[in-house]
């Protein structure tokens, strides 16, 4: 990072390395965003049954859910935590979340009966890169909690199969938070499942609530957006974290003050109901569903919230959700600096121009240093933009997510490196941050991330405990771990507290529900899937013994073949699978 030697300008004034690694770090952390990033794509491609009323779950009127941790003092939990401080000091939580205290059940309940009674009306879609799918949308209650509070309409597409060949639908969400499920269908259906799928069901994709086509958040403006990204859009001191801390919640503000009444209801109790409602629209008694990353929460807590209407879930990459947002982030860095020294292992053994040398961790390190080094020398790309450490930083790590992307990154390494040439690394930066030709930004995950991981989990918040922590990460992970100690401060900044406190999840009479651990999965460490695996009344795990984030759709076939079988015939793999 820039700045971690002391740093001397022409007052010939000494600046603390700790203090100007730590507003670096904040401002690469509200760019990275990373907790729990789903699917990544990569560069090489591109009836007649009444669901209205299935009968009432007992509790779902007031979902019993698992025990909260108490965070009073308590120990960190989780891969990446060794060593951590006590986690006193937790972001205070408001924890009357409008999603999850109802006192009727909106399945039967006449308030709601007209979300339960839709019939979905699919037509072509007018976004050209969905020509090949059918959009519709979906309306739920804004406030779940009090419906008279106005609609929202939930943007759905669909990759359908003949009504002969058609064994029912499944829902997809991709993760993110904040990924667009709808683009996803629409976009990448003939990728996201196999064949055998694609020719059997359905494959429904939606936006949730607040993200995307579903009534998207806006922060700030494209014209804002290359800044953001950048890290140029600060204007502070360098060295003045509480500039740069009152600059981004600044930014923050802003998406209260542009996003309509949204915001305070994009928690993930009020996406896993909304996913009912599209079950009812669909024309199922029970969901089918495949969720990637943040997706296997968003399923977990459905199946928590709706345990007789869940029907085959399959949940790859799992996030664990007993974990606050901090012990997310330490599983993150240690996952992250895995990858990197692997991938700068590939780098060196491929044959080919690598400018890494020395050992894994040497190489990753020299990665992150030569990013910092273009604080004061950056490249400039072809349009005339310029890669800055920021964005050297977040495309570097995006390309962690999927091992297809590896040549091409090294392949842009090796010209910004040893040439000055930043083509492909800018390339690559535009398809890390989803941005347009034209300058647009596709989506708005962005910021939609930060409003979900905000109102569902809890962070310290607190300077100094993030200081130490940056330290300690720092010392065990030294490629990324710094960047990562931060996330409190964004949340910190955000302006809606969370509503969710830190606890397991069982899903008691919901099942079998499938789980997918990845064992070198940079983002949702394999640790994870175990511990929601084991959380879970009713379930199996599938192990992937491969790189990479997530592993349906990357294992060659193992993983595939299993998740299939299941959504297919109902046939629960065999307990303690592993996949190679």
């Amino acid at each position: 990072m820039a700045g971690t030697t002391p740093d001397t300008k022409d007052t010939m004034t000494v600046h603390s390395p700790r203090r100007r690694r730590s507003a670096a770090a904040l401002i690469a952390s509200a760019v990275l965003a990373l907790s729990g990033c789903g699917f990544i794509s990569s560069l090489s491609g591109d009836g007649d049954t009444d669901t209205t009323k299935p009968g009432t779950a007992p509790g779902i009127t007031d979902a019993k859910l698992d025990e909260p941790r108490s965070l009073d003092g308590a120990s960190p939990i989780g891969p990446g935590t060794d060593g951590m401080a006590q986690l006193t000091g937790a972001s205070p939580v408001a924890t009357d979340s409008d999603a999850l205290k109802l006192t009727v059940d909106p399945r039967t309940d006449g308030a709601y009966a007209k979300y339960y009674s839709q019939k979905i009306e699919w037509k072509g879609c007018e976004k050209p890169e969905w020509r090949q799918a059918q959009c519709a949308t979906v309306t739920v209650p804004l406030q779940w909690s009090d419906p008279s509070k106005g609609d929202i309409d939930l943007q759905l597409t669909r990759r359908s199969v003949a009504e002969s060949e058609k064994k029912g639908s499944i829902l997809i969400n991709p993760g993110g938070p904040g990924g667009s499920g709808a683009d996803t269908v629409g976009s990448y259906g003939d990728y996201i499942v196999t064949d055998t799928l694609r020719s059997s069901f359905d494959i429904v994709g939606f936006d949730p609530r607040g993200v995307a086509d579903s009534h998207g958040i806006r922060c700030i403006g494209d014209d804002k957006m290359d800044a953001w990204m950048d890290g140029t859009y600060f204007s502070s001191d360098p060295d003045d974290v509480e500039g740069q801390a009152k600059e981004m919640k600044e930014a923050f503000d802003q998406c209260a003050q542009n996003s309509g009444d949204i915001l305070p209801y994009m928690d993930t109790f009020s996406s896993a109901r909304d996913m009912d409602v599209i079950r009812a629209a669909l024309g199922e008694d029970k969901l089918d569903y495949l969720g990637f990353s943040y997706g296997t929460f968003l399923g977990a807590t459905y199946a928590e919230l709706f345990p007789d209407t869940t029907g085959h879930f399959v949940l790859d990459g799992a996030l664990d959700p007993q974990l606050t947002g901090d012990e997310i982030a330490a599983g993150q860095a240690r996952g992250f600096q895995a990858s990197l020294e692997k991938f700068a292992k590939f780098c060196m053994d491929s044959g080919s121009e690598c400018p890494l040398t020395g050992t894994p961790e040497e190489g990753a390190q020299q990665m992150m240093d030569w990013a910092s080094s273009l604080e004061d020398k950056p490249l400039k790309g072809p349009d005339g933009r310029s890669l800055t450490p920021n964005l050297a930083r977040t495309t570097i790590i995006s390309m962690m997510y999927n091992t297809q992307n590896w040549q091409p990154l090294q392949n842009g390494l090796n010209q910004a490196m040893k040439n000055g040439d930043a083509t492909t690394m800018m390339m690559l930066a535009d398809f890390a941050t989803e941005r347009n030709q034209d300058g647009t930004y596709k989506g708005n995950s962005t910021w939609s991330i930060n409003a979900v991981n905000c109102l569902d989990r809890q962070y310290v918040t607190d300077q100094k405990w993030m200081d130490e922590e940056s330290e300690r990460l720092k010392k065990a992970y030294p490629a990324v771990g710094d960047q990562m100690a931060y996330t409190g401060a964004i949340c910190g900044s955000w302006p809606q507290k969370p509503v969710r406190q830190a606890a397991t999840i069982d899903a008691e009479g919901a099942g079998p529900i499938v789980v997918i651990g990845t064992k070198n999965d940079p983002a949702t460490p394999y640790e994870w899937s175990v511990s929601l695996n084991e959380q879970l009344a009713d379930s199996t795990l599938i192990t992937y013994d491969g790189w990479g984030h997530t592993a349906y759709g990357s294992s060659g076939g193992c993983v595939e073949d299993a998740v299939d079988e299941f959504f297919l015939n109902g046939t629960k793999p065999q307990d303690g699978l592993t996949c190679s």
